[in-house]
Order: structure tokens, then sequence, then C-alpha cells
């Protein structure tokens, strides 16, 4: 009976799935904040220059976010499995386009009238 346990609690481990979906952003959530945090900060960086820094910082620490998760080779796979190939891609571009368009908005110069 015990060598029946052992050999059933090694292998249980190993036939249960990891879910991920729970644990990560969804498609709609992550583009919902990068949407959010881009049109805040270009906002504000009408008003002062140093939000384009904490754009370009807040950019970085998503997009490294992005990596992490994606550098451990198993919990890649299960996110992908769960979420599609495509889901680093569009985690790498909404963190691009939280730092990217406050840019943009930014050196637009303003009319004055």
């Amino acid at each position: 009976m015990k060598a029946y346990l052992s050999v059933l609690t090694t292998l249980a481990p190993s036939l249960c799935f990891a879910e991920v979906a729970d644990k990560m952003p969804s498609y709609p959530s992550m583009w919902g904040l990068a949407l959010a945090l881009c049109m805040g900060f270009s906002l504000l960086a009408r008003l002062w220059k140093g939000f384009l820094l904490l754009a370009i910082l807040v950019s970085l620490f998503m997009a490294y976010g992005v990596y992490d998760a994606g550098a451990d080779p198993s919990f890649l796979s299960a996110v992908e499995s769960e979420f599609g190939c495509y889901y680093q891609l569009n985690g790498y571009l909404s963190a691009l386009i939280i730092g990217l368009v406050p840019i943009l908005f930014g050196l637009c110069k303003r009319k004055s009238n």
C-alpha cells in the first residue's frame, strides 16, 4: 500500500495542468490598462514634461514583466496553451504604447491662439 501511494503521489503532480489564466491579465484588461495609462500620461505630459520620463519607466517595467513571465519555458508554454501564441507579443506591444504615444503626443506642438 505504501508503494502504491508513493507512486501515486509521484505521478499526480505531473498529471495536473497549471491554470495560469486567472493569474495573468487577459487581453482586454492588458490593452485597457495600456490605453488608460497612455491617455493619462499623454494628458499629463502636456502639463509637465517630466511625466514623459515616468511614462517611459512604466513602459519599461511593464515590458520587463512580460519578459519575466516568459523567461521560464514551462510557464510560457502554459500561458501560450491557454491564451494563444500571440500573448507575449500583445504584452510587449501594450507596454510599448504606454511609453511611445505620450512621447509622440508631447512632441506635437500646441497651436497658440
